[in-house]
């Protein structure tokens, strides 16, 4: 049987194979019928090959060059018009993912030298947000700086800025995505954000900035996976309200877990149970939203559904980048094997077996009961104390005149 990692693995490589001839020769991606496709999907696309790239080292899949697929879908997104930057981000570290620094890139030597000026500038731009936008321009320094394209890294500045108004937001510490109004929008992309913040750094050059930011990332990212336990069902149903709910609910449920999981913000009496939580968010999402018979996902049918902005394409892209970041997660989390975890029953006390007349199991023993009613003649039953008196009853209230 094969393990956990080789199954996501093969997934990914499927929905891929399915997903691959719908890159175009501009780089663009061609819709599925009834969809328009959005401006940042060759940046999906383009971080969907990188952690392919990385978790098999494979440069080909069905006849297709990952390499200039990458470099194609990369192209595509920089020159983008109006920007979209969270497809700039999500095309930056999937350009990272092949390589940690320029020279050393075999997508940045396929780039033309004037798609390589017009990322660098794309890049440096930042545009101040106050919802999860914010963890696209913590992407962005990330590859800037690791890539080599500057000196100064302002990764930490961007957290804490993040940090920042999260604490203004929220008087929990939880990610408010609202931009109008009164607020209290605490949506599926609070998760996201940090889901997407933990993958950026993982990718960062600098190891000491990714150390002194991971203390920052847990104290938020442990609110949200103490609420799994509570939060998914025991179908496995992920978080399901909000927007952008589905297949996504699912996804970045599994990440933050395996994130939290590999990274050691779960204590280790804790973590049986997380796997079992693990277990069943997976086994939702691949019986609800995986084609088993054809191999892709499948968001919209006579069954299912997905928030309106996220297509079948984004989707599957996504799909197949974090089936690749999960077969390496798992890799160092050393999911067990075995039964699955159960609620341990509470603690009652010693359990009198009838059958033999000796309490059987550990604990205290249980406070003796007072006998109601005269007490039967004998020495043992006198220890019991004197027998409740029988009081006479309460004369009946007077009428009202």
């Amino acid at each position: 049987m094969h393990s956990f990692s080789e199954q996501c693995l093969d997934m990914a490589r499927s929905i891929l194979g399915h997903n691959l001839d719908s890159i175009q020769p501009d780089g663009t991606v061609l819709p599925t019928p009834g969809e328009q496709s959005r401006p940042d999907e060759p940046g999906h696309v383009a971080f969907a090959l990188g952690e392919y790239y990385r978790a098999t080292g494979e440069t080909t899949l069905k006849e297709f060059d990952i390499i200039d697929l990458a470099a194609r879908c990369v192209t595509a997104q920089m020159f983008t018009e109006p920007p979209a930057e969270n497809g700039l981000a999500y095309a930056a570290l999937g350009l990272l993912c092949f390589g940690p620094s320029k020279d050393r890139n075999p997508v940045w030597e396929r780039l033309v030298e004037e798609t390589q000026q017009r990322l660098d500038k794309q890049l440096l731009h930042r545009s101040d947000y106050d919802n999860h936008w914010q963890a696209f321009n913590v992407a962005k320094a990330v590859a800037r700086f690791s890539l080599g394209l500057s000196k100064k890294d302002e990764t930490s500045r961007l957290i804490e800025r993040m940090v920042d108004r999260i604490n203004q937001t929220s008087s929990a510490g939880f990610f408010d995505d609202s931009v109008a109004g009164l607020g209290g929008n605490f949506n599926l992309y609070g998760v996201m954000a940090l889901v997407f913040i933990r993958s950026a750094l993982q990718l960062h050059a600098n190891n000491g900035v990714r150390d002194r930011k991971l203390p920052t990332l847990r104290t938020y990212a442990e609110k949200y996976i103490r609420m799994m336990p509570d939060l998914v069902r025991a179908d496995g149903l992920g978080w399901a309200f909000g927007r952008a709910a589905g297949a996504y609910g699912q996804m970045h449920c599994v990440s933050l877990i395996l994130q939290g999981l590999r990274d050691g913000w779960i204590p280790d009496e804790q973590r049986q149970r997380y796997f079992d939580i693990l277990r069943r968010l997976f086994m939702f999402f691949y019986q609800t939203y995986l084609d088993q018979e054809h191999g892709f996902l499948d968001l919209r049918d006579d069954e299912r559904t997905a928030y309106k902005q996220h297509t079948t394409r984004m989707a599957n892209f996504d799909a197949a980048r974090y089936l690749c970041q999960w077969s390496r997660l798992v890799k160092t989390v050393q999911m067990p094997t075995g039964a699955p975890w159960s609620e341990p029953p509470p603690d009652v006390g010693p359990v009198r077996d009838l059958r033999q007349g000796e309490p059987q199991g550990a604990g205290p023993l249980p406070l003796p009961r007072r006998r109601v009613g005269p007490a039967p003649d004998g020495p043992a039953h006198q220890l019991r104390g004197p027998p409740l008196e029988r009081r006479a009853p309460l004369p009946p209230l007077p009428r009202r005149l």
